[in-house]
């Protein structure tokens, strides 16, 4: 009885601990960029802690570069953005660039008149990928 009440007890004090580490490996924000001549399928996956993987290898931000990161993520007020910004014209061989960042995506085709603030952020996420790469 005395080892039921333990394994019990022990699931209890587990499942907290279990929940943090989940919650930690959530994506603070994730990047794709498809399309083009060739059909890329490129991803960047950045978790809190500023560890990022990527279709094209894993790396580590520093603290500066996540600090501006996360700064320009909250300034794009992200619930405040449409779900999508298409160009006026179709771009044959265009890339899609997607963000999804606090539970919502946003899609930005290439060409597209995207606001400033959330250009911003894709400019660093582009950046960041290309520099790992």
């Amino acid at each position: 009885m005395v080892r039921a009440a333990l394994a019990v007890l022990a699931i209890f004090v587990a499942a907290p601990a279990a929940g943090e580490v989940e919650a930690r490996q959530q994506p603070l924000v994730v990047y794709t960029r498809t399309g083009g001549f060739i059909g890329v399928q490129d991803s960047m996956r950045i978790l809190r802690d500023g560890t990022v993987t990527s279709t094209r290898g894993d790396f580590r931000l520093s603290a500066k570069r996540l600090a501006t990161l996360r700064l320009r993520l909250r300034a794009a007020r992200f619930p405040t953005l449409r779900r999508e910004y298409e160009a006026d014209y179709p771009i044959a061989d265009g890339f899609v660039y997607g963000v999804t960042y606090g539970g919502r995506t946003v899609l930005v085709n290439e060409e597209a008149k995207a606001p400033l603030r959330l250009r911003r952020v894709l400019d660093l996420l582009g950046e960041m990928f290309v520099r790992h790469t």
